[in-house]
């Protein structure tokens, strides 16, 4: 049964060694009260399963024998680039570490839920991984081994005074960990009488072995919507300021920030854009060449997810659905479906999906529903490395001088990179480093590609594309080679397509972080940010009139 506990008196029922899983996705309502907790008390020998270790990853690492096993599909500070202190872990192999694409995590973490040994699906497209058993079988199938959760570590919207606990918006693997997990120790924001329930959510019965804590703004600073958006300024200190835990703690001034910029509308947006001073420049860069490009890719009824973090991509999909809106976009934070078209943006852009998405889901129900059967048409993916076979690798590579380099991961592409109709990569800078003959590891590769191949498992035909700063590649199904099928010096983007692109799309310029670097993606970031902020500032005076 549930039971209601201060959060020091949760946390130390942890044991050293348990195995913990923390619920939320990115910058999406991660536990963040109870890892504050968890990293200053006195647990140790942890076991860490998550499917992006994040900040939380980041925190912990910086006490020894705080965590020392982990199981992940993938690690970054999203958009404030590499996650220094995991690849410091992984390169001085200081882990025991456990990598899984996000199929197998999901497979594993189902077979402990349906209290099977193992668990049966599409073997991931990737020779890097020692967490499945390919069956050989000539099924394409493999096998992965149950991952019992001792702690389902997770932040909450509600619990109502039954005991009963409610998840909203987007929930990343929670689904999977609930069923895996032996305990659950949830923050919540509020304890109310009884739930009104207007969204799909995941409801936790008071029946389960769960220990509630009342912590309000406990997901802070990533978001808990409807309630508050994510703070990209705190978290914009804590990465450039020696990961000081300090600046991801809660102050007055932010918390008010954060509660109003959750209630801006989009009609408040395009009115500040309205007013926004426009860009002098003419120029026209590549990024609005590929966005141009990809959203002519497009079709009415087709079904777009954007399942990784990439301006780009993104950028595309809402280009695309401005000119057409029957194109289905399923979007930021994995578990938006059919989101409204809209300006990119950073932390509004997470709340206006929030209220226009039709469904709130997490990744296992994407991959289950929309993923496994074929039914995404595009998803656009940055790699670090390729070679001309069209095999990525966001892994491992070798710099110049020898060392060995860790990279963030890849996250479910070794998985979507066969089930997607079309498999479509890009790098924002192509270089003899970034485009080699072949990739010593490879993290994920279209290992589907004729038709005949495709149609005989079940999957749909499709195109695989690889676009640079140079132009465009598709891979001959023959040869299974790349060629060139556009050079973007010879590609102009239609005038009426710029100036949307300009002037409603992205008039703050968020399409150029990916090519951005050191402090000019710094000085971005902060305009970004700023820009958000005059929004809040200028609507929320008009709250209560």
């Amino acid at each position: 049964m549930s039971k209601v506990s201060s959060i020091k008196d949760a946390v130390s029922e942890i044991a050293d060694g348990s195995s913990i899983a923390l619920g939320g996705a990115l910058f999406t309502r991660l536990p963040m009260a109870l890892i504050h907790e968890i990293k200053w008390s006195s647990v140790k020998n942890l076991h860490m399963i998550a499917w992006s270790g994040n900040i939380p990853l980041e925190m912990f690492l910086e006490v020894p024998g705080k965590v020392t096993e982990l199981s992940f599909c993938f690690s970054s500070l999203d958009i404030f680039g590499l996650a220094p202190r995991f690849r410091k872990a992984l390169e001085n192999d200081e882990l025991v570490t456990h990598e899984y694409s996000a199929l197998t995590l999901m497979n594993a973490c189902e077979a402990a839920m349906r209290n099977l040994p193992y668990s049966i699906f599409k073997e991931p497209t990737t020779n890097a991984f020692n967490t499945y058993e390919a069956l050989n079988d000539g099924s394409g199938l493999a096998r992965t081994e149950a991952l019992h959760i001792d702690y389902f570590i997770v932040h909450a919207q509600e619990a109502d005074r039954h005991g009963n606990v409610l998840i909203r918006g987007t929930r990343g693997l929670d689904t999977a960990y609930l069923g895996a997990a032996k305990k659950i120790i949830v923050s919540v924001e509020k304890i109310v009488d009884e739930f009104e329930i207007t969204q799909n959510c995941i409801f936790i019965p008071r029946t389960r072995e769960m220990t509630i804590v009342h912590a309000p703004m406990g997901a802070y600073p990533t978001s808990c919507l409807p309630h508050y958006v994510t703070d990209y300024r705190a978290i914009k200190q804590f990465a450039e300021e020696g990961l000081n835990e300090k600046f991801l703690l809660p102050t007055a001034e932010r918390v008010d920030f954060v509660e109003k910029a959750a209630r801006i509308k989009i009609n408040e947006v395009y009115s500040f854009i309205d007013d926004y001073k426009k860009s002098e420049s003419e120029a026209v860069k590549t990024e609005d060449k590929m966005i141009s490009y990809l959203s002519d890719l497009y079709k009415p009824g087709e079904i777009l997810s954007a399942g990784a973090v990439s301006p780009l991509a993104q950028g595309s999909y809402f280009l695309s659905k401005m000119k057409e809106p029957d194109v289905v976009i399923m979007t930021t934070a994995g578990g938006y479906v059919d989101v409204d078209a809209r300006p990119l943006l950073l932390s509004i852009g997470e709340s206006l999906d929030y209220h226009s998405s039709k469904f709130h889901w997490g990744g296992d129900d994407t991959f289950h529903i929309y993923y496994e059967p074929g039914f995404i048409d595009y998803e656009v993916v940055a790699v670090a490395q390729v070679d001309k076979s069209l095999r990525a690798n966001n892994l491992w590579v070798t710099s110049p001088s020898g060392k060995r380099i860790r990279l963030p991961g890849q996250g479910g592409m070794a998985d979507v990179s066969d089930m997607h109709r079309n498999f479509v990569i890009y790098q924002m800078n192509e270089d003899h480093l970034s485009m080699v003959d072949s990739v010593a590891t490879v993290s994920a590769s279209r290992t589907l590609v004729t038709p005949e191949e495709r149609r005989s498992k079940g999957l749909r035909p499709g195109a695989c594309l690889y676009m640079s700063n140079k132009g465009v590649y598709q891979l001959n199904m023959r040869s299974r080679e790349l060629e060139m099928i556009l050079d973007f010096d010879n590609y102009e983007v239609p005038e009426e397509r710029m100036a949307l692109i300009k002037y409603k799309l992205d008039p703050f310029g968020t399409r150029f972080l990916e090519s951005a670097k050191g402090s000019d993606r710094s000085e971005l970031i902060e305009r970004l940010i700023e820009v958000e902020e005059a929004i809040v500032a200028k609507y929320s005076m008009n709250e209560g009139k």
